[in-house]
């Protein structure tokens, strides 16, 4: 008799012990699973969230500090109906030869708009940044941190930048 209660017993030993073994076998795929679910959301938002910075935007308190060489800033509002034909003179003037660094600033950008000028009295040559005042597009020839022209009409810049149509 004492045979039987003792191989009750290592069978009750050897369920309960395959029932452990179980359990755990099952956390772990699920954790895993869990954390797999996870980890695909988690690199899928960083694909999503990556963002570019554009190294021709300028805002207006940088616009004069892109270097020491000599170089072009074009003001607009892109918002503006002659939008694409402001950036189109850049295109055309970045297509040909020996062409200068160019930057553009838009006007429609909260942190530029307070350079507008609301009253039709540009003033695009201040020498505080306090004062600039810009009107629908202008194109700025800076040098050495400093504008040295400002040109605040399309025949104008279309002159400076030797576009012709």
């Amino acid at each position: 008799m004492k045979d039987n209660t003792e191989t009750k017993t290592v069978k009750q030993f050897i369920l309960i012990l395959l029932a452990v073994v179980l359990i755990v076998i099952a956390i772990y795929l699920f954790t895993t699973k869990v954390v797999n679910k996870d980890s695909e959301n988690t690199s899928t938002n960083n694909n999503a969230n990556t963002t570019y910075i554009d190294p021709t935007k300028a805002i207006v308190g940088t616009m004069l500090n892109k270097g020491t060489d000599e170089y072009y800033v074009l003001i607009y509002d892109s918002t503006s109906e002659d939008a694409s034909s402001y950036a189109r003179l850049l295109t055309s003037y970045s297509s040909s030869k020996n062409t200068k660094a160019t930057y553009t600033v838009d006007l429609s950008n909260a942190i530029n708009s307070k350079y507008i000028a609301t009253d039709g009295k540009t003033n695009p040559t201040a020498s505080k940044l306090s004062e600039l005042r810009f009107g629908e597009v202008t194109l700025l020839k800076v040098k050495d941190n400093k504008i040295t022209n400002a040109y605040e009409s399309v025949e104008s810049i279309k002159k400076e930048l030797k576009i012709t149509d």
